[in-house]
Formats: C-alpha cells, structure tokens, sequence
C-alpha cells in the first residue's frame, strides 16, 4: 500500500496519506497512533449502508467507542436544517458527547469531508459553525480529523 507523507508549508508536523484498496478494515490500526479512543464518524446516507459498519466493526475491535452521524447526500443538504442535525448529533450524550480529545472520522466524498471540519472546529472551540465562517476565523488547530474519501 503506498503511503505519501505531507508537510504543508503552515503546519510543524507531517503527515501521511495511505493510497490503496481494502484500507477500511485497517481503518483502526492506522487511527491508534491518536491518544483518544473516541471516534465520531461523519457520513452520509448513500455511503453509510455501504461502509459504516465495517468501519465501526474494525474500531470497535481495536477498543475504540463510536457514534455515527448519518446526514442526507449531496449539496441540498449543506443548510441550517443539515447543520441542526449535525449538532444533535455532536451534542448528543449518547453514546458520547464529543469533546478535544476525541476524532472525528469523514467516510466518504466531499460533503462528509465538509462536515467532519465543521465538527472538528466547533468540538474544539464550541459556538456555532457560522462563528467561524471567513477567512482565519479558526484560533488554531482542531480534534484530529481522519479522512476515509469513497470517491
């Protein structure tokens, strides 16, 4: 499987990127480098029935604890009532309400790549996701961030 390592020119840390085929199920082992054994997946309604749960089984059995938010595809569903589900689903106590040290994980295309960020800000620094909307309105980094692309 390759692996590409990335330094972003603004960042002091690299990271890496893993390239392949079959990686869902070695979704965990690369994840446990992360001290928080909490993960927020961040999908939406096409992927989800095609690999959420293999995800969640593969974390699951390296120790980590779950919860999923599954939000409607495409682009219609970037608006204040996809954003209200979204922090129903971050805010949620069960089974966990989101914190710094948790993940978030974005399994599939564009739009849970979209959301997970949003997630990820508003975990770290709290508000709403429109308290950031502009150019570096984010204090700093984020909860660490995980991207499984499906297309």
């Amino acid at each position: 499987m390759p692996i590409v390592n990335v330094t972003a020119p603004e960042q002091a840390e690299r990271y890496e990127i893993h390239i392949g085929h079959g990686l869902l199920s070695h979704a965990a082992p690369l994840l446990a480098m992360c001290a928080g054994r909490r993960a927020m997946i961040v999908t939406d309604e096409n992927v989800a029935p095609l690999y959420a749960d293999a995800l969640e089984a593969s974390l699951h059995a390296a120790g980590f604890e779950t919860k999923r938010v599954v939000f409607p595809a495409g682009e219609k569903s970037k608006n204040l009532q996809g954003l209200e589900l979204l922090y129903d689903g971050l805010l949620s106590p069960e089974p966990f309400t989101l914190t710094r040290s948790d993940l978030v994980i974005a399994l599939g295309g564009g739009g849970p790549m979209d959301v997970a960020k949003a997630v990820g800000v508003v975990a770290t620094y709290g508000g709403k996701i429109f308290d950031y909307e502009g150019n570096f309105k984010v204090p700093g980094p984020i909860v660490p961030i995980f991207a499984i692309p499906t297309t």
